[in-house]
C-alpha cells in the first residue's frame, strides 16, 4: 500500500536522512555553538579530575607534616570550581540550543504536514480516519524530533 504522502513533489517529507540532514541546514550554526559548547564542556571535564588528584596528593602528602599550604588548596579548589562550573553552564547551555532546535524544526515539520493535508484529496480521508491519520503524524514528528535531539548532543 502506498502512502500518499510521498507523493508531493511541492513538500518534501524526509524519505531518507540526505534530505532530513539538507532541512535541518537552516539550524547549522546553532548545531555548531551547541557541538562547540559540549567540547568545551567534555574537556572541562576530563581536565577536573586531574585537578581534584593533585588536592588530594598534595593534601595527603602534608598530612603527616602538618604543614599544609592553605593558599594552594585554595588555588586548586578554585581551579576546580571554575572547571565543574564551566561544564555545568556550558553543558546546560548545549542542551537548551538543541532543545530550541529540535521545536523549532518539529514545527517546520508539522507546518509542511499541514500544508500537504490541506490539499489532499478527501477520498482520502473517506478511507482513512481523519484522527488515525493525524495521530500517526503526530507521534511520527515528535519521535523525529527527540530521536534529532539525543543523536546531535550523542555526536
Amino acid at each position: 500500500m502506498k502512502h500518499q504522502f510521498a507523493e508531493t513533489k511541492k513538500v518534501k517529507l524526509l524519505p531518507n536522512p540526505k534530505l532530513m540532514l539538507k532541512s535541518l541546514k537552516k539550524y547549522y550554526p546553532q548545531i555548531i555553538i551547541s557541538s562547540i559548547c559540549l567540547i568545551i564542556s567534555v574537556v572541562c571535564a576530563i581536565l577536573a579530575p586531574q585537578w581534584l588528584s593533585k588536592l588530594t596528593n598534595h593534601i595527603t602528602e602534608n598530612a603527616g607534616t602538618q604543614s599544609i599550604n592553605m593558599q594552594k588548596i585554595l588555588e586548586l579548589g578554585i581551579v576546580l570550581i571554575v572547571f565543574y562550573s564551566v561544564d555545568a553552564l556550558l553543558n546546560y547551555l548545549s542542551g537548551f540550543i538543541m532543545n530550541g532546535v529540535t521545536q523549532k524544526y518539529s514545527k517546520d515539520l508539522r507546518t509542511q504536514i499541514t500544508s500537504k493535508i490541506n490539499r489532499m484529496k478527501l477520498k482520502y480521508f473517506d478511507s482513512h480516519p481523519y484522527g488515525d491519520t493525524l495521530s500517526r503524524i503526530t507521534n511520527d514528528v515528535d519521535t523525529l524530533g527527540s530521536s534529532i535531539q539525543q543523536s546531535i548532543t550523542t555526536l
